[in-house]
């Protein structure tokens, strides 16, 4: 159930699932929370010991905008392992969770057994397109917000999946969300990638149009880790965490198979 702790001096809110041997981590991208991990986190809290939580920006972790840099995303997510008692465990991401995500595993390759990167960039934050976003956002904040989850989730018969991600995206103010985009427009992950050995599975949408992503990126990505597979989830957009949880879960479970 979720519980909240106090993590970096910020009330951070958690939720942990399950009781199995491994333990799985997930982070949420931009100003998604936990909740994009919860369906996976259903399935696979069944076999492994699964936490999610809202990382600073996101849901119910409200923190000043001056905190909102993507060093204190790594910080915070370092101490929340500590938080848990967590030693050693699989961390996953999503979107930028996953940028984050591997960050943290250049930090302390030590703690982390495997990774798992859901629809992650790992540079080129600072486009034309964000910038234009970011604009729109300032101007009518819901508008743009239901623009970005229709761009998000291009699956049919998805209109509850849609309306439950612009509730969450919905939460933090208008600032906040400009404040953690803006976080990401010098990070650059492609010079450290080759020096990660961590086994890692990187998920991606066959649909994700996002400007710094795709399947491109994420062969790209693939390409530079030194032991990296790809599954692409066909017809699914940006949040497959959320469109396709049973697939994203499945794709987890083979790979944690091997590792």
């Amino acid at each position: 159930m979720p519980v909240f702790r106090t993590i970096e001096g910020f009330t951070v809110n958690t939720a942990s699932f399950g009781n199995g041997e491994r333990t799985i981590v997930g982070v949420g991208g931009w100003i998604g929370n936990w909740e994009l991990w919860q369906q996976p986190f259903e399935i696979l809290s069944r076999s492994y010991r699964t936490v999610a939580y809202d990382h600073p920006g996101a849901g119910e972790t409200v923190v000043p905008h001056e905190a909102l840099t993507f060093d204190q995303q790594v910080d915070t997510l370092v101490d929340l392992l500590d938080d848990f008692d967590i030693d050693r465990c699989v961390l996953a991401g999503e979107s930028n969770g996953g940028t984050t995500a591997i960050a943290a595993a250049s930090r302390q390759p030590e703690r982390f057994e495997a990774l798992v990167l859901v629809d992650s960039p790992i540079s080129d934050f600072d486009n034309e397109p964000t910038r234009q976003f970011v604009d729109a956002l300032r101007a009518d904040h819901e508008g743009a917000m239901r623009a970005f989850v229709d761009f998000c989730i291009p699956e049919a018969g998805a209109e509850h999946l849609k309306r439950w991600l612009l509730r969450i995206l919905m939460r933090p103010d208008v600032e906040t969300a400009v404040a953690l985009l803006e976080a990401m427009s010098d990070v650059d992950l492609r010079p450290i990638l080759p020096e990660i050995g961590i086994p890692t599975l990187v998920v991606m949408g066959e649909l994700d149009a996002l400007p710094n992503n795709g399947v491109a990126v994420a062969e790209e990505t693939v390409g530079l880790l030194p032991d990296a597979q790809l599954h692409v989830v066909d017809g699914a957009g940006h949040v497959p965490t959320l469109t396709r949880p049973g697939e994203v879960a499945g794709a987890v479970e083979a790979f944690l198979a091997q590792t």
